[in-house]
């Protein structure tokens, strides 16, 4: 259910964005397919499927050719027929610092093998460490057994995630420019279509391993998901959500509770499940699994309906 507005309301670290006024069963991972139906925003009524959507328009095959653009030192050997897209680094580049590189396959693009790295100084890692322990404080943050925290949700702010999930875009947005400019490099070189450029952020995040963290609220800002290595279901779709922002795609982070799960929902012409809102029409893209393709949704996650766009901006 979703929370009344009261303060100290314990909540599922599982699912983060719906508050839970009892304990509930032990809550599910989000390391596996899914699926939904048609979302409409917070409070609104029941939900009604999408008419089977018309098959896009094939995509031309993208040319083969390498990243260009600026990249960082000590850059790790990539095998041969792998797209080097460099490496990205904030705020400045240290090469006595070994790159967290992603090895991805992006299947809906030719070539589809692609690598690249990330590389975030200590002291960038520290400062978003103390800013966010500092905001979860801020709020009251508590950590209960299990998958269970509480917290005081400031005046004037859902007591679902979104605050939080506001917090960090604001804070992390511009440490994450710099691996989008790695990916905005190679859609210039490879003249990517909002849609290829879509999948290739997707494998990206897709192919980063997947962990609980033991961070606040159990999400991972995203500068540390790319540079650890590591991240579940909210904390890779948040990653995911900033790059395709900056990239100019529109898309939207959406929960379920019943499912303890979290997903991007992007504003594309996809042939595979889609929801609709605010009038527009959205793909889900699962971030917990390798090559899961853009629409793709298992259909046991139909029921219980009660996916919500947890988070957007203007």
């Amino acid at each position: 259910m979703r929370a009344k507005g009261s303060l100290g309301v314990p909540l599922r670290r599982a699912f983060l964005g719906v508050a839970l006024l009892a304990p509930a069963a032990p809550a599910k991972g989000c390391d596996a397919f899914w699926d939904a139906l048609d979302l409409p925003r917070p409070g609104s009524g029941v939900l009604s499927r999408n008419a089977d959507p018309e098959e896009p328009e094939a995509e031309p095959p993208a040319p083969a050719s390498s990243a260009s653009g600026k990249v960082g030192k000590s850059t790790p050997a990539v095998p041969k027929g792998v797209i080097d897209l460099g490496i990205a680094f904030y705020p400045k580049d240290d090469a006595k610092l070994a790159p967290a590189q992603i090895q991805f396959t992006a299947s809906a693009l030719v070539p589809n093998k692609y690598a690249v790295g990330y590389r975030l100084i200590p002291d960038e890692a520290a400062a978003v460490g103390t800013f966010y322990a500092k905001y979860a404080k801020s709020v009251a943050y508590e950590k209960l057994d299990g998958d269970r925290f509480r917290w005081s949700p400031p005046k004037g702010c859902p007591s679902d995630m979104r605050c939080v999930y506001q917090e960090l875009v604001k804070r992390t947005r511009e440490d994450i420019e710099a691996i989008t400019d790695r990916f905005r490099a190679r859609i210039k070189a490879q003249k990517l279509s909002s849609l290829q450029a879509t999948e290739l952020a997707l494998a990206y995040v897709q192919f980063i391993p997947y962990k609980l963290p033991d961070d606040p609220f159990g999400l991972k800002p995203s500068p540390l998901v790319a540079s650890q290595r590591q991240g579940d279901c909210d904390s890779k779709s948040l990653l995911l959500y900033l790059i395709l922002k900056s990239i100019g795609v529109d898309a939207v982070i959406v929960s379920s509770q019943a499912h303890a799960h979290t997903m991007v929902g992007v504003n594309l012409p996809v042939s595979g499940t889609t929801f609709t809102s605010s009038g527009h029409k959205y793909a889900f893209a699962e971030v917990t699994a390798e090559g899961a393709p853009l629409g793709y949704m298992n259909p046991q996650m139909k029921s219980p309906n009660d996916w919500r766009v947890e988070f957007d901006e203007p």
